[in-house]
């Protein structure tokens, strides 16, 4: 038992966030089981429950949810916000969604190329709310206090209305053979629509993201386009990458160069990213 709850605090503290049933898929005990050592946890002071889950200890606002997860894998997020950054054109209109790497999207984006960023997050409606010549629409709808953002059927009814031209997403988890997934089933009715409606759609992922289990399905395998990660994340996870390869997904290394422009692996050879 004190293994079980040493393992539930790692993956809490790795992860930044885990729901009870997705810790259950990982340690093959019941639900309930989690939330009883969950208690044990909190009791002592080592994580703080929450809506759908739970977060490492500590004080529950903004600035420190916002900050445990920019800090997570921040060089690696940080690497692949300037290369998404990157692939904005003048003019493009753009979906840009919750998370952290997003946030630091947001930050990263290029000024006075005339764009329109249509977002549901106010973590970056405030970062790009002073950039000259970038325009926000906001979605609006109920707010979700864990996310900082706005859900449910309003916001998700005022998507039908936009079309982009790419649409920079986030994840819980990427898996090879059932695509994007992510605890909040509200929250994940926004990104697929966000991805149906972008000619071009980037899944912005670091290294914390493959290999995890959580519980729903947001965007299928078939329906992903580009990848968008780092040279940890294809190292440390080389039989994913390359399943994702064989089904024709592009992916990007953003810390990886080649006369200082970001590359694409070669399905050609396996040990480009080793």
């Amino acid at each position: 038992m004190v293994n079980r709850r040493k393992e539930i605090l790692d993956y809490i503290l790795k992860h930044g966030f885990a729901s009870a049933d997705e810790l259950a898929l990982h340690l093959q005990v019941s639900p309930i089981t989690i939330r009883r050592d969950m208690a044990m946890l909190e009791k002592d002071e080592h994580i703080r429950r929450i809506h759908g889950g739970a977060i490492p200890g500590g004080e529950l606002d903004f600035e420190t949810d916002i900050s445990s997860r920019l800090q997570l894998n921040a060089k690696e997020k940080q690497d692949i916000a300037q290369f998404a950054a990157s692939l904005i054109q003048p003019g493009d209109k753009l979906f840009l969604d919750t998370g952290s790497t997003c946030y630091y999207l947001a930050k990263a984006m290029p000024e006075r190329l005339e764009i329109t960023v249509i977002t549901q997050a106010i973590d970056n409606i405030l970062a790009l709310k002073m950039k000259r010549g970038v325009q926000v629409i906001c979605l609006g709808g109920v707010l979700d206090a864990m996310l900082n953002a706005f859900i449910g059927p309003l916001a998700e009814n005022q998507l039908e209305s936009f079309f982009a031209d790419k649409a920079f997403l986030g994840a819980g988890a990427i898996d090879p053979q059932k695509g994007c997934l992510d605890d909040n089933v509200t929250e994940q009715r926004i990104k697929v629509r966000m991805n149906q409606h972008a000619h071009a759609s980037y899944m912005l992922l670091d290294s914390s993201k493959f290999g995890r289990r959580t519980l729903h399905q947001s965007i299928p395998i078939a329906n992903i386009q580009s990848i968008i990660t780092t040279t940890a994340a294809a190292t440390s996870n080389e039989h994913h990458i390359r399943l994702l390869q064989e089904q024709g997904k592009r992916i990007y290394i953003a810390d990886a160069r080649e006369n200082d422009i970001p590359t694409e692996l070669s399905l050609k050879n396996k040990n480009d990213y080793i």
